[in-house]
């Protein structure tokens, strides 16, 4: 009776166990099957987006892309005062909507050594009048005659501030190192684009502060 019993038991321990056994290599089989869909996807997916870059590249539509950048810009999405720091969403610098054009998102450490200016719009009248003269003297050389030096730039440039940087505003970073594909910016040199209608605002606000004072 006892070995009846016995044997019965064993049998059910085989029976388990074969039960565990055949789980297992159904979830392996499910998991690896998943994971080999999810392989093959993946080499398809890489293969058609470096056929597609391939043939956008050989099409000669775009300029190479560049191998190195020391100048990038972008808009500024956060201004950090405690840590010194700028988030900028930075500017795609290539045409090609296939090239690699590294991080969207970029920090920028401002140091005590960065030099910031603010580049500020010339008057429409000013510059146009700038660049009518620099044209005309251009036509009067002669191939002998030396040149006359870089033409009008459409901007006036002033020395900037931290305080000056702005959410919303267009920076340009430059460096001596190339910053393609890093995440963090150590300028030597920022540019603040100040926009026309902003340029404005600063007048009127200055042209208010001044009034104030007089009736003071």
């Amino acid at each position: 009776m006892e070995q009846k019993i016995h044997n019965g038991s064993r049998w059910v321990l085989i029976t388990i166990s074969s039960l565990i056994v055949l789980t297992a290599v159904f979830l392996g089989g499910l998991f690896w099957g998943q994971k080999s869909s999810e392989s093959a996807y993946q080499q398809g997916y890489n293969a058609g987006w470096s056929a597609a870059k391939l043939a956008v590249d050989e099409s000669g539509i775009f300029p190479p892309e560049l191998e190195e950048i020391l100048d990038m810009a972008g808009e500024i999405i956060d201004v950090s005062e405690k840590n010194h720091t700028l988030t900028m969403m930075a500017q795609s610098f290539s045409d090609n909507p296939l090239a690699e054009t590294g991080p969207a998102i970029r920090t920028i450490q401002i140091s005590v050594d960065t030099i910031i200016s603010k580049k500020i719009p010339k008057d429409f009248e000013e510059y146009f009048a700038e660049q009518e003269a620099y044209d005309e003297l251009m036509a009067s050389l002669g191939p002998d005659d030396p040149g006359v030096g870089q033409p009008p730039f459409p901007f006036t440039s002033e020395d900037g501030a931290f305080e000056d940087f702005l959410v919303g505003q267009t920076i340009v970073v430059h460096t001596s190192i190339d910053i393609k594909d890093v995440d963090e910016i150590n300028p030597e040199f920022v540019d603040i684009i100040v926009e026309e209608e902003l340029a404005e605002d600063e007048v009127v606000e200055d042209d208010v502060v001044e009034d104030e004072v007089v009736e003071d």
